[in-house]
């Protein structure tokens, strides 16, 4: 299985519980790899009470406009951020066993009761 890429895709200091998303400039890039490693890498953490989650969702597009989720779980689904341990890590993959249309994102949302997190997702790309 050849590696097509590995990336920092989103490197974001997030607040709050709406969801953001990775850069469009990566979306031709992400949506080149039918399976997809993604690394998270979290620090400077608050909530106000709590520890925050954190999840990330693999989405993608025919048209680059229009995004789905491809899989129907969250690639990291609700990885605890423990407030004040310095760096968190979390991994997460999709299986490849539903092709990657031609333009993909990150969808990214935190949980929790006000979160701070700084967020860094490097994105490892591969195919058959």
């Amino acid at each position: 299985m050849p590696r097509l890429f590995n990336e920092l895709v989103f490197d974001e200091y997030i607040e709050g519980t709406s969801s953001v998303y990775s850069s469009q400039e990566w979306n031709a890039l992400l949506g080149s790899a039918d399976k997809t490693a993604l690394h998270a890498i979290s620090d400077t953490q608050s909530a106000g009470s709590g520890n925050p989650s954190l999840s990330v969702q693999l989405e993608v597009s025919g048209d680059g406009r229009n995004f789905t989720a491809k899989n129907g779980t969250a690639e990291i689904n609700g990885a605890t951020i423990t407030v004040g341990s310095g760096q968190i890590s979390s991994l997460g993959t999709d299986a490849g066993t539903t092709p990657s249309l031609g333009f993909a994102r990150l969808k990214v949302t935190l949980g929790g009761s006000t979160p701070k997190v700084h967020v860094r997702i490097y994105a490892c790309g591969r195919t058959d």
